[in-house]
């Protein structure tokens, strides 16, 4: 028998809170979108590099867009979603472009809420922890 006692694993969500996952990732996802409309209408406007550089580039080059960087980094996930929108009409790529990416802030935001529970086991220190990912400016 070891001298160390192992810790018990925590649950990272109880069985009564299975909820409150899909709860963050759709509150997040509605805070980012609210944010977005704040200083327009997100689903009409292509917000900085996303339609001059990635959808520019999707449809100049679709295979080597994936692969050439910018600013010095890959963006792999704007590219692909750049890529997806080469493929619609132009009237459909903000649309495209906020909703994947209120998705991801809240996929994300999701994520965070249940890692940060697992870690300190306290629900509201989740809760801003996943916070801050749709508050972010």
């Amino acid at each position: 028998m070891s001298a160390v006692a192992e810790r018990p694993q925590r649950a990272a969500i109880s069985a009564g809170q299975a909820w409150a996952p899909a709860a963050v990732t759709i509150t997040a996802a509605g805070l980012s979108l609210a944010r977005l409309a704040a200083t327009g209408d997100p689903f009409r406007t292509v917000w900085g590099e996303d339609g001059t550089v990635f959808l520019a580039e999707a449809q100049d080059d679709p295979a080597g867009s994936i692969i050439t960087t910018y600013a010095g980094y890959a963006h792999l996930a704007p590219r692909l979603v750049a890529l997806a929108g080469s493929m619609l009409p132009v009237s459909w790529w903000a649309a495209l472009a906020t909703l994947t990416s209120v998705a991801a802030v809240g996929a994300l935001a999701g994520f965070v809420f249940v890692a940060a529970k697992r870690v300190t086991g306290r629900t509201r220190a989740a809760l801003v922890a996943a916070a801050g990912l749709p508050l972010a400016g």
